[in-house]
């Protein structure tokens, strides 16, 4: 059995920026909007600034800016007054189709009527500063290290670097400078009553009875890159089932499908809800469960938001700067000099996927064991 991995070392400015905005920080603000579209696991880490920006203004209206596919996260918060869905895939012909261009463009004017009074784009690309700029509010802040010329279209600029900051410890300097204190909590991503007992549903219709335990397995994520050999990932949930008697639930879109397949062939007791439940549910899928093992995705987030044990499995990305943020030992990565090099396609490696192909599939198994047993003890 393989010693716990040491957790990893959290990226945060060794002194905290003393950059504050007293003339911000004063205002009576009535509206705001925070611009974070996508994707899943960016959006959970930029929860925390959502609830103290309520705790900072109570009274306000916030709206969140985020695409179609990734609502259902913010569907129902407390915190938040009104979600605004953006898909940028149904605007792709602006400019070609007039209809289209029609709609982008009342899309834009209903954006200048909301009168937002402050506009945080955590985002920063393009598209997100775009926004920040159509809503002609009098203060929009920008990330410091933002690209594609976005400084252009802010009021204010926030110190900050994704190249040296941990996503949780970034977002949290997006507010800072004014006067907002972000606290993360488990109670920062809301699970509605209505997505809990789908989540129960979903279950039961599958085989999984509301009590039983389970662990999560993801087996998918955004980069191919990221993706661990779906064949271990089934190695894995073999092993939760033999050694800690813990069946295990596949989650993901209905695209990762075969994935799911491939794991129930190395564990038929597998259960696949790929592409069977909503984002909402899914998330109280997750708060439900025992153990999450994912590569570095949407669920993982979701899982360390909660302080669910986890077991993250790294290779093309920083966990430092875009892992877990409470469960830092449950990384785990193959001892290569190329790791974190940043490359999404498979066919642009030079080492044949070397970093998830070389990992086995008994490290993760034991890690995971670890990770259960630390629970227990906690």
């Amino acid at each position: 059995m393989i010693a716990a991995p040491a957790p990893i070392r959290i990226l945060a400015p060794a002194k905290p920026s003393t950059q504050f905005w007293p003339d911000l920080a004063a205002r009576d603000v009535r509206r705001i909007l925070i611009i974070k579209p996508s994707a899943v696991g960016d959006i959970v880490r930029t929860l925390p600034v959502l609830t103290a920006l309520r705790r900072r203004w109570p009274d306000a209206h916030i709206a969140w800016l985020v695409a179609g596919h990734c609502a259902d996260v913010l569907t129902g918060h407390p915190a938040l007054n009104q979600v605004i869905c953006f898909d940028r895939r149904a605007y792709a012909s602006v400019g070609r189709d007039l209809s289209i261009t029609q709609a982008f463009t009342r899309f834009v004017l209903d954006l200048r009527a909301s009168r937002f009074d402050l506009v945080i784009d955590i985002q920063g690309l393009f598209r997100s500063g775009f926004f920040s700029l159509a809503t002609g509010a009098p203060v929009r802040i920008g990330r410091g290290d933002s690209r594609e010329f976005t400084g252009f279209f802010y009021t204010h600029r926030a110190a900050v670097d994704e190249r040296r900051m941990h996503a949780l410890v970034l977002n949290t300097g997006m507010v800072a400078p004014l006067g907002v204190k972000v606290q993360p909590s488990v109670d920062d991503l809301y699970i509605s009553p209505q997505a809990r007992s789908g989540a129960q549903r979903v279950l039961a219709e599958h085989g999984v009875a509301v009590g039983l335990p389970y662990a999560v397995i993801a087996p998918g994520s955004n980069w191919p890159t990221k993706n661990w050999p779906a064949g271990k990932f089934g190695h894995v949930a073999h092993g939760l089932r033999c050694r800690l008697n813990l069946p295990s639930v596949v989650v993901g879109t209905a695209g990762q499908t075969p994935m799911a397949e491939e794991i129930q062939r190395h564990e038929p007791s597998a259960v696949s809800l790929c592409g069977k439940s909503t984002l909402a549910e899914l998330v109280a899928v997750i708060a439900g469960s025992r153990l999450v093992v994912a590569n570095d995705s949407g669920p993982m987030h979701i899982a360390d938001a909660l302080d669910i044990p986890l077991v993250g499995v790294f290779g093309p990305t920083r966990p430092e700067i875009v892992g877990p943020f409470r469960r830092t030992d449950g990384v785990i990565r193959a001892k290569l000099p190329c790791l974190g090099c940043g490359i999404k396609r498979l066919n642009r490696c030079p080492l044949a996927h070397r970093c998830m192909n070389s990992l086995p599939a008994e490290d993760v198994l034991d890690l995971a064991a670890h990770q259960l047993q630390r629970s227990a003890s906690r």
